[in-house]
């Protein structure tokens, strides 16, 4: 990545080269350059290693640097990040980790490189397990060499068999042993990728679920190794008082979500505070609302699911996540996948789509003062996140189709607006758009059908002066 020197240029061309001049990387096309700032990115999906050069060209200008032999390893111990240069300006930036308020903060330090070598630290920092940041070193061609770091990190699911974190150097031998009673109950190893992330899950070498009062010990081939004990943590929901609650370790910080759940994943809202001296600690989510459609974020909502983080003081982390929300069951009309079964309509019906396979008729009637004068308006409404309905209205025989609609409502809501010719019972089907709309927990929507009878025109009355 990098700024070029015309933002007007509309593309350049870069290629990576090994010091021998091979050309191991060309972009396929042009990389567009940003006309405000001229910021342009690749992803070349090539290893770039020292003494690599990157040429950027956009035919009428050429740039080339040559990539410089740097590392950093920011130390989660001692707060010291170090490692080797090229002999010129660095400038590293960290995020921060806080449990109490579960955010980053941003340090900056720099210094220069003496001897292809550096050591420096954060002023005011608390590094630990969540740290992480970049560092930029200036070669001798002025353009710049940089590293993502973070610090060792152990992160474990209770409830789950599943660990992950990050090595401070990368592609380095990872040792995650599950303890229990004193005694090794698992013993996965692995290697950390070239940003340091490594994971496992623990049940592909025997079947586990990490429970209260394991341990999880991680070792790390360049030297790191920490203990951490799982502790008592739980998290329930109370849709009354709208809050998360459960049991966490006594007067430490700890970060409670409601997570919103949907066909297709989930949106969460976290908010931060501390156990009580006994363990307990309770979240209220008043006041906050779903960026997605404004609704008031609702922990009994039958798509909700609780979760809660706890952070120990080194920055490891310990999660739970409570139980996953349960797909929708038949709603009260069933079975009313025919017309021959459909429920007579007599007010505002709420629907699920609880198999693949479920589509809802319902009938109603036409009177005579209707015909030829009324208007039907026939919709769906309220619909879960995620759902799409498709609309029919069928005729007295309920075979033959006189009107449909997909999306001709609010979203994904079908609406069809109708005026009867004939009296009699005529009929309605709702079906789900596809299989993506069906059987989860937000698999819902209401149908109305609404009659404007007559309009009434008030007087317009205009005064003078």
């Amino acid at each position: 990545m990098g700024y070029w020197g015309d933002p007007t240029a509309g593309y350049v061309t870069i290629t990576i080269k090994s010091a021998g001049g091979v050309v191991k990387y060309t972009t396929p096309w042009g990389v567009w350059v940003d006309s405000w700032d001229g910021e342009f990115s690749d992803w070349p999906w090539v290893t770039i290693v020292p003494s690599d050069t990157i040429e950027v060209t956009d035919s009428a200008m050429t740039e080339t640097m040559t990539v410089q032999n740097f590392s950093a390893r920011l130390d989660g111990g001692t707060g010291h990040l170090a490692g080797a240069a090229y002999d010129d300006h660095l400038l590293a930036t960290l995020w921060d980790f806080r449990r109490e308020s579960g955010g980053w903060w941003t340090y900056c330090t720099e210094t220069d490189v003496v001897s292809e070598a550096y050591d420096l630290t954060f002023s005011g920092a608390q590094v630990g397990g969540q740290d992480d940041g970049a560092a930029w070193n200036t070669g001798p061609d002025g353009h710049y060499t940089y590293r993502y770091f973070h610090a060792f990190a152990v992160n474990a699911e209770k409830g789950d068999d599943y660990v992950n974190g990050y090595s401070e150097t990368p592609n380095t031998a990872v040792t995650i042993t599950l303890g229990r009673g004193g005694n090794p109950l698992v013993v996965y190893t692995t290697t950390s990728q070239s940003s340091g992330y490594y994971y496992a899950y623990l049940s592909d070498v025997t079947p586990v679920t990490i429970t209260q009062s394991d341990t999880v010990t991680v070792q790390t081939g360049d030297g790191d190794a920490v203990s951490v004990p799982i502790p008592e943590l739980t998290a329930n929901t109370d849709g009354a008082d709208n809050r998360v609650y459960g049991r966490s370790p006594a007067s430490e910080p700890v970060n409670a979500q409601v997570r919103r759940h949907y066909r297709y994943g989930w949106y969460g809202y976290s908010r931060n505070t501390a156990a009580d001296a006994s363990g307990d600690y309770s979240v209220n989510f008043d006041g906050l609302y779903w960026w997605r459609d404004c609704s008031a974020v609702d922990a009994g909502h039958a798509c909700s699911q609780p979760s809660v983080d706890y952070y120990n003081a080194a920055g490891h982390h310990i999660w739970l996540e409570g139980p996953l929300p349960q797909p929708v069951g038949p709603d009260g009309y069933e079975d009313d996948d025919v017309y021959t079964s459909a429920s007579a309509y007599v007010g505002l019906q709420s629907h699920t789509f609880h198999v693949v396979t479920d589509t809802d008729w319902v009938s109603f009637t036409v009177p005579a003062g209707d015909a030829g004068s009324a208007v039907y308006r026939i919709e769906t409404l309220n619909l879960g996140w995620g759902m799409d309905t498709v609309l029919y209205l069928y005729a007295l025989d309920g075979t033959t189709l006189i009107d449909s609609d997909d999306d001709g409502g609010e979203g994904s809501a079908s609406l069809i607006v109708w005026t009867p010719v004939a009296t009699g019972t005529y009929y309605v089907m709702v079906e789900p758009y596809s299989s993506g709309s069906t059987a989860y927990c937000d698999a819902v929507y209401d149908l109305e059908i609404f009659i404007v009878r007559a309009h009434i025109y008030l007087p317009l009355v205009i005064r003078n002066g």
